[in-house]
């Protein structure tokens, strides 16, 4: 598997970012949408219940930038199964329960044992960077975690997927 750098993660979030045109930005959802329905179910699913409008949307834009970052990296080209997210969802929870329960609020603490014997640390670290520079209204605090968990989630499944 090819190892995701930095830079890579980091120039394709400057891009999605930098995208004005709505329709792109459809565009985008629609072909995530097509290519792994899963994913997209997953990310507007999540938090639905605790998270606000902007938070949804951060996770939204997270799930597409790491499913375009993937893709063009080639990294990831079969689509992800309902089996294969359960499977990695079953294993990241008690990480999040464990976080929540016995660290609240240590955002660094996850990021740390996030990226603890990834095999893509640098797009934790980048997608961690982009959460915890999102303005409190935007992303309050306590649900920092949760998107970051969520997310891990996520790429586990698509790494799990492969190429």
């Amino acid at each position: 598997m090819n190892s995701i750098s930095r830079d890579q993660a980091e120039a394709a979030w400057d891009y999605l970012a930098s995208l004005t045109d709505e329709e792109t930005v459809e565009g985008l959802i629609d072909t995530m949408a097509e290519e792994q329905p899963e994913a997209m179910a997953y990310l507007m699913s999540m938090g639905e219940d605790d998270f606000n409008e902007d938070e949804q949307e951060l996770l939204l834009f997270l799930g597409i930038w790491m499913w375009k970052l993937l893709t063009d990296t080639g990294v990831l080209a079969k689509e992800m199964t309902e089996k294969t997210l359960d499977g990695v969802q079953s294993k990241n929870l008690p990480l999040l329960e464990d976080l929540t329960e016995n660290y609240p609020g240590d955002f660094d603490r996850l990021v740390n044992l996030a990226v603890k014997d990834h095999a893509q640390p640098e797009v934790i670290r980048v997608m961690a960077e982009i959460i915890e520079e999102e303005d409190e209204e935007v992303i309050r605090i306590k649900n920092r975690s949760d998107v970051l968990v969520y997310l891990r989630i996520l790429l586990d499944g698509f790494l799990k997927t492969g190429a």
